[in-house]
């Protein structure tokens, strides 16, 4: 009986070493741009999450009125009518 590995992946390489600078060493361009982009993807995450609260207080706002007086929770659920 011959043994079967137990992995048939190739071993994991090294990581390649990555070449950074320090922030000190950058140009200030690239510094300004680097917190102009930061602060842009920020904004976007932020106004994405209030877009999101805004659509689900129109859409409660406009349905509470029949949710909570509208609507007979019983016959929905135990109806068979389709």
């Amino acid at each position: 009986m011959t043994s079967i590995p137990d992995s048939t992946a190739p071993p994991p390489s090294a990581p390649l070493p990555l070449v950074l600078r320090p922030r000190q060493m950058r140009p200030a361009w690239e510094i300004v741009a680097e917190r102009a982009i930061e602060a842009l993807i920020r904004l976007c995450g932020i106004s994405a999450i209030l877009f999101v609260f805004g659509i689900f207080f129109f859409v409660f706002r406009e349905g509470a009125g029949f949710l909570f007086a509208g609507l007979d929770h019983w016959e929905f659920f135990t109806s068979v009518e389709g």
